[in-house]
């Protein structure tokens, strides 16, 4: 079975914590440890710093074929699924934001679907 470096492990362990930053909280060890630029900018540039960087990550064990859940340790599992999540979660809010938007402009008449992301 597979395991996460002590390094990934950390990482993907303070994704939700780490990304989610209140402006009013000082900066912590999860702000660090997952890429904040500069605890002096603006909430969204810092917060979409710390999206990229796990989307950096998930993208570099996709690279490396190492993505599949069963492959690690129970303990890593877990760790991981809630990082992909995490990273699939915010992928796609925009898209399905402008979507819900434009489905109540639309009125009945369905919109379509479209998901394409930047990555």
């Amino acid at each position: 079975m597979k395991r996460l470096s002590s390094a990934d492990r950390e990482f993907f362990t303070l994704v939700p914590s780490g990304v989610c930053q209140s402006v009013q909280r000082s900066p912590r060890k999860s702000e660090s440890a997952i890429g904040a630029r500069d605890a002096g900018s603006p909430l969204r540039k810092r917060t979409g710093h710390r999206l990229a960087n796990v989307a950096d990550r998930v993208a570099r064990l996709e690279r490396d074929q190492a993505t599949n859940l069963k492959a690690y340790q129970a303990e890593d599992q877990e760790i991981l699924r809630n990082a992909f999540l995490f990273e699939v979660f915010h992928r796609y809010l925009d898209p399905f934001d402008r979507l819900i938007q434009e489905q109540l402009v639309a009125g009945e008449s369905p919109c379509p679907v479209s998901l394409q992301t930047r990555r």
